[in-house]
């Protein structure tokens, strides 16, 4: 969370999260194949842990949420390119 342009988003998001005591939370992050994969899924990792950390600073019960770093894994497109 790191760029203020999602701010507004997840403001929104940490809004309607509150509303909800017995739910699970889960934010991840993914990168493309390009670089290393170790400073790939460190890199998803503290971005995924920043975006929960905001939440919960939001007011979001920090007990519903956990972060998770993926790097390149588990693509849904094209994960040759940063396009991809």
């Amino acid at each position: 969370a790191s760029n203020p342009a999602y701010y507004p988003v997840l403001n929104k998001i940490a809004l309607l999260l509150r509303d909800y005591e017995k739910i699970s939370v889960k934010v991840a992050a993914y990168t493309d194949a390009q670089g290393c994969e170790d400073r790939n899924l460190a890199l998803t990792r503290a971005r995924a842990r920043r975006i929960a950390n905001y939440l919960w600073e939001k007011g979001v019960d920090a007990r519903v949420l956990y972060s998770v770093g993926y790097g390149s894994s588990m693509p849904i497109a094209n994960n040759a390119t940063s396009q991809g």
